[in-house]
């Protein structure tokens, strides 16, 4: 049941697990729309009773979903945020965030800051003009003020936050360099998965079935490494057309395609196409195509099945359209291995969801179905913005927070083996 607005006797955390619950059985987008809506107009309503002291560490309470296993590790993790490396750095040095994440988390972390393109693109720009824009015509004496000077102290950096992705930047277009448009939370979600597999010796190779430029398939060659793990070598192996998203080619594609209406004449790169020379030269600027990476190029409907996969740990769906998902997972998941990870990507499109739901009705899969944080206050339960309080245009409902409607990753964990 999704939550009608005027309840407002329940409780934070219940909406939001209310919300996930009703994006996972939804059908059509309003519905999750509405579910998401209601979970942010508390948000509002808590931030405006609570006047946003600083002295408040957190706006909700209760446990919800994303405070368990992987998401719980990517909402509390304390070098996810700019802000929580600088208070570590401060409060011991820096040699205390080489020591949270170890010189081998740094490296993965200017990985992920690279696919993103948060290291070359000149956001200040963006937030200067939004900033000024909601300052210009504000009466308050403070906010004329403020207009000149809005980004001092860096204000006007763009935040290095789970719900950081090119894309946001780019009012939802695909951006013309950044080599992947996931959000670092998937990005760090999917480095977490690899890690755990790897940890427990969970068998098998990596996939990436939907590339677009490869920057997904790059951080999992990263995070693997280069140490021979029990069990001999993994691949990281990348399908994908190499073509852009195809057209529906089946009936039913036709009625549960999201992405049939995408592209078109002047915008042809809305379907994600990218060439195998491309996503290979993406790899090579990583200095990360070796003998561990492999190529499966074709619609996934003929490509996978002959594909040479013989077991998988790690299988990371981004596919967007009804039909490619539902090709993936038929040629995916009969190949993952107890304790594997199968992560579908884009989420928050009807058709992805509905293919999800049939196949797994389909198989009996009664694991459960989780979700990927998208951001520090509509998803997680932590709010490490809401420690700004201090800052006027936070504390007007003017900061420039990305506040995500709905979840784009969703996954789960392949039921382990009972021990004889």
């Amino acid at each position: 049941m999704i939550p009608n607005a005027s309840s407002r006797s329940v409780a934070s955390a219940a909406a939001k697990n209310a919300a996930w619950m009703a994006q996972v059985s939804a059908e059509k987008q309003e519905e999750v729309d509405q579910a998401w809506n209601f979970v942010t107009s508390i948000f509002e309503q808590r931030r405006r009773i609570r006047g946003d002291s600083v002295a408040s560490a957190k706006i909700w309470g209760g446990i919800t979903f994303f405070d368990l296993g992987l998401g719980g590790r990517i909402c509390n993790d304390a070098t996810t945020t700019a802000k929580s490396r600088r208070e570590l750095s401060a409060s011991h040095g820096d040699e205390a965030v080489v020591g949270a994440q170890g010189w081998r988390g740094l490296y993965l972390d200017m990985i992920k800051r690279s696919l993103t393109n948060y290291i070359y693109y000149d956001h200040a720009k963006d937030y200067e003009t939004q900033y000024k824009a909601l300052l210009q015509n504000h009466k308050d004496k403070r906010a004329q003020e403020m207009s000149d000077r809005v980004c001092e102290a860096g204000r006007c950096e763009a935040h290095w936050d789970i719900n950081f992705s090119e894309v946001s930047f780019h009012g939802d277009k695909v951006p013309a360099t950044a080599h992947t448009v996931m959000r670092l939370s998937c990005l760090t979600h999917i480095q977490m998965a690899i890690e755990d597999v790897i940890a427990n010796n969970v068998h098998g190779d990596l996939i990436e079935a939907g590339a677009f430029r490869g920057g997904g398939a790059v951080l999992m060659r990263a995070t693997m490494g280069n140490q021979m793990p029990t069990g001999g070598w993994r691949t990281v192996w990348v399908a994908d057309s190499f073509e852009g998203i195809p057209m529906p080619r089946t009936a039913a594609g036709e009625v549960k395609d999201d992405t049939a209406s995408w592209g078109g004449e002047g915008r042809e790169e809305e379907r994600y196409a990218s060439s195998m020379e491309n996503v290979k030269a993406t790899f090579r600027r990583y200095g990360l195509l070796d003998e561990r990476v492999g190529f499966i190029p074709g619609f996934f409907n003929i490509s996978l099945p002959k594909a040479p996969l013989k077991s998988l740990a790690v299988a990371h769906i981004d596919a967007d359209s009804y039909e490619s998902v539902l090709d993936a997972l038929s040629g995916l998941y009969p190949k993952l291995s107890p304790g594997g990870y199968l992560i579908v990507d884009d989420y928050h499109l009807a058709g992805v969801r509905l293919a999800v739901r049939e196949y797994r009705a389909a198989h009996d899969i009664s694991e459960p179905l989780e979700a990927v944080p998208s951001d520090h206050i509509t998803t997680c339960s932590t709010d490490p913005i809401n420690s700004m309080g201090d800052d006027w245009l936070y504390r007007n409902k003017k900061h420039l927070v990305t506040r995500v409607g709905a979840i784009g990753g969703a996954f789960w964990q392949k039921k382990r083996l009972s021990a004889a």
